[in-house]
């Protein structure tokens, strides 16, 4: 009886480890509002490049702040203790308003000292979506500001529907920044104090959008715009 001769053992395949999967960014938002947190909360579904933890609803500036600086700390303390390199794949942001808030300006400074990014909006949140809709340059209050979206986008109401009409600004993202980018100019070649009209929320859109800070800044410095300047001081001289 023959035997099939066997032939010699093949060796075996060698695989390269996979490369391990950075996690998306987390991105916690105190907002005074649920306005913000909608708007967000649509944009990442839209993009994935990050993850919204919406903390809405938080109070007014001087209150809100301080919750976002106590939810960073406990972030990086737990960030250290997992020893993870991507444990600290986060951010925490405060979005306020202008509005008619005392302690703005201290609000700003506790984020800024305490490395809480700020999207502030002067006079308040729904300046963004006008930018979206129509240029606007001149002063104006934040009930008139409410108003003046009431008229461009009609399904808005701040009382009854304070949520921005997502299908009206699908798409016209890049002009409201554009718009926002050339107040921000105009306002630092002021007094650069977050005058009215300005609002710093593009750059919280440019993290969701792109997945982060660190990826935001670095379409920031492609466009020609000057917009990366802007990144300078909500990050504490990065």
């Amino acid at each position: 009886m023959s035997t099939r001769r066997r032939g010699p053992p093949q060796p075996r395949s060698i695989r390269r480890p996979t490369k391990k999967k950075p996690p998306r960014v987390v991105i916690w938002v105190f907002s005074e509002g649920k306005t913000e947190e909608h708007y967000l909360k649509a944009l990442e579904r839209q993009f994935r490049k990050v993850i919204i933890k919406p903390v809405s609803e938080a109070g007014v500036p001087k209150t809100l702040v301080p919750k976002a600086k106590k939810k960073r700390r406990e972030l990086k303390e737990e960030a250290e203790r997992e020893g993870d390199s991507y444990s600290d794949s986060f951010e925490v942001w405060a979005v306020f308003d202008r509005d008619e808030h005392l302690h703005v300006k201290n609000a700003r400074i506790e984020a800024h000292d305490n490395r809480v990014f700020v999207a502030f909006s002067n006079p308040c949140v729904e300046i963004w979506a006008v930018l979206h809709l129509a240029a606007q340059s001149a002063h104006i209050s934040h009930h008139d500001c409410q108003r003046l979206l009431k008229r461009l986008m009609p399904k808005y109401d701040h009382d009854d529907n304070p949520y921005f009409d997502l299908a009206q600004i699908a798409g016209k993202r890049q002009e409201a920044r554009t718009r926002a980018v050339a107040l921000a100019k105009r306002d630092a070649e002021k007094d650069g104090d977050h005058g009215n009209p300005t609002t710093s929320l593009w750059m919280l859109v440019d993290s969701v959008v792109h997945g982060g800070v660190g990826a935001a800044r670095k379409q920031a410095k492609l466009a020609s715009d000057g917009s990366d300047s802007y990144w300078v001081p909500l990050l504490g001289g990065d």
